[in-house]
């Protein structure tokens, strides 16, 4: 998927070049393809997660496709078929969500930014009562800077959010919007709350992320001896799941390189 995105990026790139387009366009679509990559863990375990579905559902179908003849074909089979069966969304409301927001997904990859937001947009419609595309959506917002519009998706988010996991997320990506608005002590303490959540798992991923980004914003505030066992925590638990990929151990070690900067150890 890293050299999916890597090749579109290149395409379009170039084609912006040639078109001489504004530097604000090209700084787009290099905010789009960091975006992209840091959203790829999520891109896998929605489609991990669907292929679990036993019921043969639009999206188990498309990722047959997507398997067989690629991205583009699966967009366009999610396009049309989610057009024929948009009359009847009142009855299969999550399973198009779930379908649209594959689109979404796979549009990401594409760098395909106004796609894969309206694709959000659609499974918002499709399922009205669902918290997941909410949060989706201030995600997105939050990456390009739209503090407003992604403070207003996650409230829609949290007031939908019935499970206590799903809320330690919500509370995640608010504390982002916080930190990138310098609200670092608000920022702090919803870190912390969601870090309660999650600790009723501790071996798992998402607690060693919380961890992490805790660390992160401790490092932030000059507090570098707080966060380096929090950092070096995360990276342990990090290390001992055999399918942990590099784009999530990549910013712990990142987080504790800086804690041994400041503190004077530089080999």
């Amino acid at each position: 998927m890293e050299d999916q995105v890597e090749q579109t990026f290149q395409q379009k790139r170039a084609s912006l070049i040639t078109a001489k387009a504004s530097p604000p366009q090209i700084d787009d679509l290099y905010r789009w393809r960091d975006y992209t990559l840091k959203q790829l863990n999520g891109v896998v375990e929605f489609i991990t997660s669907t292929l679990k579905e036993a019921r043969p559902t639009i999206a188990r179908k498309a990722l047959t496709i997507l398997q067989e003849r690629g991205v583009d074909a699966t967009v366009e089979f999610l396009t049309l078929t989610l057009y024929e069966e948009e009359k009847t969304y009142r009855e299969r409301g999550r399973e198009l969500a779930e379908a649209s927001l594959l689109k979404g997904s796979l549009q990401q990859l594409s760098l395909d930014y106004a796609g894969a937001k309206e694709s959000i947009e659609k499974a918002i419609r499709f399922d009205p009562n669902w918290w997941f595309p909410r949060n989706l959506m201030g995600i997105l917002e939050l990456n390009f800077g739209h503090w407003n519009a992604a403070q207003e998706w996650f409230d829609e988010a949290e007031k939908l959010t019935r499970m206590e996991q799903d809320l330690s997320l919500i509370y995640n990506n608010r504390a982002a919007l916080l930190q990138a608005t310098g609200r670092f002590r608000e920022a702090e303490a919803l870190m912390r709350k969601a870090l309660t959540i999650k600790e009723r798992r501790p071996e798992n991923r998402d607690f060693a992320a919380c961890l992490s980004n805790l660390a992160a914003l401790l490092v932030t505030t000059d507090r570098s001896s707080e966060a380096e066992p929090l950092a070096r925590r995360a990276l342990a638990i990090f290390e001992a799941q055999s399918d942990t990929d590099s784009l999530q151990i990549a910013p712990c070690l990142t987080v504790l390189g800086e804690v041994l900067r400041n503190t004077g150890r530089l080999p």
